[in-house]
Formats: structure tokens, C-alpha cells, sequence
């Protein structure tokens, strides 16, 4: 079972767009979650596209972790 940490609402950064432009293209340590928290995909050293391949349509939380800092975004793959 995985959870996320309790983060405010204005610790996340929502787009409306895939987001993956968002995450930018260079390689970094990716998780992806289901919106009910649990890990689908993810994987170290990895771009954020390589983190989504193969997901099905559907809204996903991904986390980045890149120099010692995590960023959260929500994204919508269509």
C-alpha cells in the first residue's frame, strides 16, 4: 500500500494539458500514482514521457525527484 504525504493543494502544480511538457525532458526519478494513491509506474534516471508509456487514458499524480527536491503534478492522459 503506498500514500502519499500530506501535501496542501497549493503544493501541487495542475495542468489541463497531458503535463508531461510541464516535467520537463531531461532525466530524473519518476512515480506515478492513481489518483487513489496507488504506484502504476515509475522508474530512476528515466524522462517523464518513458514514466507514462503505456498508462491507459485516465488523470495520474507524478512525481519527480530531482536534486533533492520533489515536484507533484497532476496530469490528464487522453
Amino acid at each position: 500500500l503506498h500514500s502519499f504525504p500530506t501535501r496542501r493543494s497549493s503544493d501541487l502544480n495542475n495542468t489541463t494539458e497531458t503535463g508531461i511538457g510541464a516535467l520537463g525532458s531531461a532525466t530524473a526519478d519518476f512515480t506515478v500514482y492513481t489518483t487513489a494513491g496507488v504506484r502504476v509506474s515509475g522508474g530512476k534516471s528515466i524522462t517523464a514521457t518513458k514514466a507514462i508509456e503505456g498508462l491507459a487514458p485516465g488523470v495520474y499524480v507524478v512525481q519527480k525527484y530531482e536534486n533533492g527536491h520533489i515536484t507533484s503534478n497532476k496530469i490528464l492522459l487522453k
